[in-house]
């Protein structure tokens, strides 16, 4: 007598984890920001750079997601309507997540209370809109890739992302995933990076990382 092996499916809750790193970094917006303007501002290249990084790899996740996810969603799933009108809420975050950029631009060149307040504005208004996203995503759209992906082509998505990464410290990037990760997520993770970026987070790029937060947050 036979028996059906179940096919393995991706787990698709570490795109929770990722999700999470842009929630903290975006609710912490007016506690960072304001704090940088106000009472610390020896911490001011290290809030530009925080949310430089974490903007930069916002859009790298993005385009990892339009190269690896939504065409096959697209092409595999039989609710495409939905699938299509969440592309489009994709689609529309990138005018608002270009606005945080230029703000974070003039609050680096500029920090004021002015540009300050502005950064902050933009940032919030960016945690709103991505919200709203990544919650539909979350319970719409996760359950699909399950589904209609394979775990080789969902393992793609966050190796890719890093790939497109234009921040310039990709060890911060890297800790916030990991510790927004279970173990086992981390671990995975870790595994499909190259391994030059593995060797170098296991190196002193964690010890970077550290060093960072510390002075990020007083």
């Amino acid at each position: 007598m036979s028996e059906t092996v179940a096919e393995a499916r991706p787990d698709t809750s570490e795109a929770v984890a990722l999700h999470q790193v842009f929630r903290d970094a975006l609710e912490s917006a007016s506690d960072l920001v304001a704090g940088a303007v106000v009472e610390r501002p020896e911490a001011q290249e290290a809030v530009a750079g925080y949310y430089g990084n974490v903007l930069a790899f916002l859009r790298a996740h993005h385009e990892a997601e339009d190269a690896a996810l939504w065409p096959r969603l697209r092409e595999r799933c039989p609710d495409e309507a939905m699938v299509q009108a969440v592309v489009a809420e994709h689609e529309a975050l990138d005018g608002t997540l270009t606005r945080a950029e230029h703000a974070l631009v003039q609050f680096s060149t500029e920090p004021t209370p002015q540009w300050g307040g502005h950064l902050v504005g933009a940032l919030l208004t960016l945690q709103f809109e991505l919200e709203a996203l990544v919650g539909t995503q979350e319970r719409e759209i996760l359950p699909l890739a399950a589904e209609h992906l394979s775990v080789e082509e969902w393992a793609e998505i966050t190796p890719l992302a890093f790939a497109a990464f234009g921040g310039d410290r990709p060890w911060l990037v890297l800790g916030l995933v990991l510790d927004a990760s279970t173990e086992a997520q981390a671990a995975s993770l870790l595994e499909r990076l190259p391994e030059d970026v593995r060797a170098a987070w296991q190196g002193e790029d964690q010890a970077l990382y550290e060093t960072f937060l510390a002075e990020l947050r007083g």
